[in-house]
């Protein structure tokens, strides 16, 4: 069985090329990203921290 919340974690401005998000304070888990350009969605994926 999963789950997936719908839970805004945290918004991050995207400053460069390459841009670091800490993850420390989250738990084990699969999160699901995105990046908003312009208003609309360029790019979005998931990810699993263990």
């Amino acid at each position: 069985m999963s789950f997936i919340w719908n839970k805004h974690l945290f918004r991050q401005e995207i400053t460069g090329v390459v841009t670091s998000v800490s993850i420390e304070g989250l738990p084990s888990g699969v999160y699901v990203w995105k990046v908003i350009k312009d208003g609309s969605e360029a790019e979005s994926g998931k990810w699993v921290k263990e």
